[in-house]
């Protein structure tokens, strides 16, 4: 009797245990059947857009290096700060703060509205209009205050500073020391800003359609937020203990109901 008393015992706790263990790995586990996979998602060329207190530093070249061509582009370079500049938030040559209405105030061309333009889009803009002056002018736009804020459930929350204005929310992740084991890594919250209205969108890193979204690339200010799961959530009201305590007991007595028939 004692013997069938253990073996049961035994078999009721792998079987619990096995149980538990299929659950968690489906609520831990990134990208769950990528490599049972036949189809490969195709790398998507995510740009996004200038906005309202974007800090850009733009650079304008000549097509040519000769004094001449040199000559030509002075007046839309910034060779030092001026007050004017510095009155809109620019304390660096040659950097541009977008205002609230959309536009940066640039030499000889005067307002130039940049808001919701890719950064493409923008140079491109800007090379069309220092044209009319210059000979194939070569226009280059870096965003200096990429950020991201990764908030909630992760071992280092914090801001990001992105210096190369392109980074994946997989990596934004990895960055704040990656998910604790209570975050919920199926309904991962971003709260994102374009054109003037904010967005919140839930994605779900266990699975790999993700990669496909358009929040697998993260834009500036965006807000990445991971919640607690219920696990979190009920020890925070009930004591880190408690939880584990009750199911102990539950599953002592699920044994005794079995031995006692």
């Amino acid at each position: 009797m004692k013997y069938a008393f253990l073996t049961k015992f035994v078999i009721l706790g792998v079987f619990a245990i096995s149980l538990s263990s299929c659950s968690l790995k489906k609520k831990i586990v990134y990208y769950d059947g990528i490599d049972q996979s036949n189809s490969v998602a195709s790398m998507v060329n995510y740009e996004p857009t200038l906005q309202p207190d974007d800090m850009l530093l733009i650079i304008v070249r000549p097509e040519f290096a000769d004094a001449v061509s040199v000559k030509a582009v002075e007046p839309f370079i910034q060779v030092s700060a001026t007050p004017g500049v510095m009155a809109t938030g620019a304390a660096l040559p040659n950097t541009y703060l977008i205002d609230s209405n959309g536009y940066i105030d640039f030499p000889l061309l005067g307002k130039i509205e940049l808001s919701n333009l890719t950064k493409s889009s923008a140079q491109q803009k800007l090379a069309t209009m220092i044209g009319k002056y210059v000979v194939n002018p070569k226009v280059e736009i870096r965003v200096q205050n990429f950020r991201i804020t990764v908030q909630g459930e992760v071992n280092l929350p914090k801001v990001l500073t992105v210096p190369t204005e392109r980074i994946t929310l997989p990596e934004a992740l990895t960055q704040a020391g990656d998910l604790t084991i209570f975050g919920k890594r199926d309904n991962i919250l971003i709260i994102r800003e374009s054109g003037g209205k904010r967005t919140a969108t839930r994605v779900d890193i266990t699975k790999t359609d993700f990669f496909n979204s358009p929040y697998y690339y993260l834009a500036h200010n965006d807000i990445i937020y991971v919640e607690p799961n219920g696990t979190r959530i009920n020890s925070a009201a009930i004591g880190p203990n408690v939880s584990l305590i009750v199911s102990l007991l539950s599953l002592a007595a699920t044994i005794i109901a079995i031995t006692v028939r």
